[in-house]
């Protein structure tokens, strides 16, 4: 059992002191974050209005939808009946 430490030991050290390990634990995670800011960035540069059609033939999301919206700041009443009446 002595000689198994000893081998795990030997081979953890001889792991951590490459210089490819030491790299790669420090930019491991910024390239993480940087990786999933980027959709996020992507979405503030374009602030352009973006329109979804919901086809809700049973009726039962509507009205979630459009309390959402109004709670949200979305489109108008009128846009709102205009897509549901389509």
């Amino acid at each position: 059992m002595h000689r198994t430490w000893v081998v795990i030991k030997r081979e953890y050290l001889f792991r951590v002191r490459k210089k490819s390990f030491v790299i790669l634990t420090l930019l491991g995670p910024l390239l993480i974050t940087v990786l999933y800011s980027l959709p996020v960035l992507f979405m503030k540069l374009s602030e352009q209005d973006q329109k979804v059609a919901v086809v809700d033939l049973a009726g039962g999301f509507l009205p979630d939808i459009e309390s959402d919206l109004k709670r949200a700041g979305g489109p108008a009443d009128e846009e709102q009946e205009a897509a549901a009446s389509a």
